[in-house]
């Protein structure tokens, strides 16, 4: 669509990473960068994330994949806040930044609303943060990975099974 006085129509385009996505005949799953710009806008940094059992196509959300979801979100919280900080010097500087640690440090708290972008992995799982959810708006969205030997305890049977499914898309 173009709206008169723009020069761009905006953009919708979902990209891949080989590092987000898993594919078995038991589950899919895939955390996709995606960028949603208005005619003239700017930013427009998300993520599109499934989770689907096959053959049944049914969404999985994070909290089924644990016996006692709180805990295991408690446990998640810290771990992908610590591989984020660790892993990006941008969000950790503008994460201990005083006027916006508050603001940041939000983004990471043990509330589903911020894990709800997330994939299961070959190796661990990933969860994706909004632009300026974690970091600021110069550091873009971030994803955060949470290895598997964490996860474990708290894995729900349905968890468990996911989990031991998962293989790198072909």
């Amino acid at each position: 669509m173009f709206l008169p006085g723009f020069g761009d129509p905006g953009t919708y385009k979902v990209s891949i990473r080989h590092d987000t996505m898993s594919a078995s005949t038991r589950v899919v799953s895939a955390l996709l960068p995606v960028r949603q710009l208005y005619p003239g806008g700017n930013g427009g940094a998300m993520w599109l994330s499934f989770t689907l059992q096959v053959p049944s196509v049914r969404s999985v959300p994070l909290a089924a994949l644990f016996a006692q979801p709180a805990r295991a979100l408690a446990v998640v919280a810290r771990a992908a806040r610590r591989n984020i900080l660790a892993a990006n010097a941008c969000i950790r500087k503008t994460y201990w930044d005083p006027p916006l640690h508050a603001l940041h440090a939000q983004g990471f708290a043990a509330r589903w609303s911020n894990y709800r972008y997330f994939a299961l992995t070959p190796r661990r799982l990933a969860i994706g943060f909004q632009i300026e959810q974690v970091g600021g708006p110069q550091c873009g969205r971030a994803v955060g990975f949470v290895r598997y030997a964490l996860l474990r305890p708290y894995l729900s049977g349905l968890g468990r099974e996911l989990v031991a499914s998962v293989r790198q898309p072909r």
